[in-house]
């Protein structure tokens, strides 16, 4: 499951997308986020897919196993969110620990799906050396695997290795957002 992530590459939104950003270490369900629709162009929607059967929180998260045999989903356009990282809870004994997700000085995308309000990130089974953190990880693309997902095509697997280290505690509160959220603290001992 994907709970929150980073939008902090600036330059690499600039250039690539002829846009301006402004850094987020602390991207939360609820928030308004930009995506790249399937003509190209970015958009932005709200985190959080709600039908109107739904009573409980949106759906923020939906497995890529299986989204397209699901009723909620089948009605989606797929789409791409934009990061450059990701946090995942593990539990430590009684605590919720935040890592933060990475790959060294990379941007890269989320498989993802929306309508006209709402959005949510593809999750799928998380690689070997990430399943420790979390079981799920959000379906990641590079630019070349991002261009097949957008065009219905069949997504290749994503190669790159994703790094991860713990953060502060600081990222559980949305109200937090600045550089210090994904820096690497080193007071864990049971990873």
């Amino acid at each position: 499951m994907c709970g929150r992530y980073t939008l902090n590459s600036s330059k690499t939104l600039e250039k690539k997308f002829n846009f301006k950003h402004k850094a987020n270490f602390n991207i939360a369900p609820g928030s308004n986020v930009i995506l790249i629709d399937q003509n190209q162009k970015l958009i932005t929607r709200l985190w959080g897919i709600k039908p109107k059967w739904n009573k409980g929180n949106p759906i923020i998260n939906a497995r890529f196993e299986s989204y397209k045999t699901k009723a909620t989903f089948k009605s989606l356009s797929r789409c791409v969110f934009l990061t450059d990282g990701y946090y995942e809870w593990k539990k430590i004994g009684k605590n919720r620990i935040p890592f933060y997700h990475y790959i060294d000085d990379e941007f890269f995308f989320f498989a993802g799906l929306y309508n006209e309000n709402e959005c949510c990130i593809l999750t799928k089974e998380s690689q070997i050396e990430n399943y420790n953190v979390h079981s799920r990880q959000p379906v990641c693309l590079s630019f070349d695997l991002k261009d097949e997902w957008l065009k219905n095509a069949h997504i290749k697997c994503f190669k790159k290795k994703i790094n991860f280290h713990p953060v502060s505690l600081f990222v559980n509160s949305s109200k937090n957002n600045n550089i210090n959220l994904i820096r690497a603290i080193d007071n864990i001992t049971h990873i």
